[in-house]
């Protein structure tokens, strides 16, 4: 049978009421600091708010079944991307950039990606 759970108040604090918390410690400190109690207040519930976001936020969801990483064309295809980017930003004629970006991509297929 499964372990019986702990007593009420027993279970370790959970994220939010770390971060109630430390925004109560901020609060405390501001005014002990000679802060008004109400700019104290404004700042412990900021303080509360950006811990709560920074590291009580639920983790991203795992990818969706199907959505392998970036295959190697599609790699191939950002950096054809790139290079007409970076030949645009150097001067070169868009039409000119565009034939650039599409030899860069061949190439690194070509020389990258094997055939399927």
């Amino acid at each position: 049978p499964p372990p019986p759970p702990p007593p009420p108040g027993s279970e370790p604090p959970v994220c939010e009421d770390r971060c109630l918390e430390h925004g109560r410690q901020v609060g405390r400190e501001c005014v002990e600091a000679g802060g008004l109690p109400e700019d104290c207040r404004a700042e412990a519930q900021a303080a509360t708010r950006e811990c709560i976001a920074a590291r009580c936020a639920p983790p991203p969801p795992p990818p969706p079944p199907g959505s392998e990483p970036p295959v190697c064309e599609d790699r191939c295809i950002e950096h054809g991307q790139q290079v007409g980017r970076e030949c645009v930003e150097a001067g070169g004629l868009p039409e000119d950039c565009r034939a650039e970006a599409q030899a860069a991509t061949r190439e690194c297929i070509a020389a990258h990606c094997p055939a399927r």
